[in-house]
């Protein structure tokens, strides 16, 4: 099941890369994507649990690494922390391992690639309006 998943998000991550949604997509051809991080809390673990975990995990030192941009990060109740970044697409594995060792424990993790769908929501909304 997770060779299936990295194959799909590698996928996605090279049509993303090289396709334009809208022909002024600035994104078109670039050598970064922009991925949405969701850490959904472990249910069976208290807050201060899930905070030793994190700390024990090495959290706030390894994440987010380096090499990446934190677009917003962001607490949504009922969902768990929803962190934009934008990262190389050359560090995308180390990327997915970096969250998988911080987050180990204390959530279980999604990734989403993630694009501005504001310009496409103002184009529609002039056109239908």
């Amino acid at each position: 099941m997770k060779k299936i998943f990295f194959a799909l998000t590698a996928f996605f991550l090279l049509i993303h890369a090289s396709y334009s949604l809208t022909p002024d997509d600035s994104t078109k051809g670039a050598d970064s994507v922009t991925i949405t991080v969701i850490l959904r809390a472990n249910q069976d673990m208290s807050t201060q649990d899930i905070q030793q975990q994190m700390l024990d995990n090495g959290f706030w030192k390894i994440f987010p690494p380096d090499y990446a941009e934190v677009v917003s990060w962001n607490y949504a109740m009922g969902v768990g922390q929803i962190i934009t970044l934008k990262i190389p697409l050359s560090n995308i594995t180390e990327f997915n391992e970096t969250v998988q060792t911080a987050a180990w424990g204390a959530y279980t993790t999604e990734f989403y690639i993630t694009y501005d769908y504001m310009p496409v929501w103002k184009d529609m909304k002039g056109k239908y309006r």
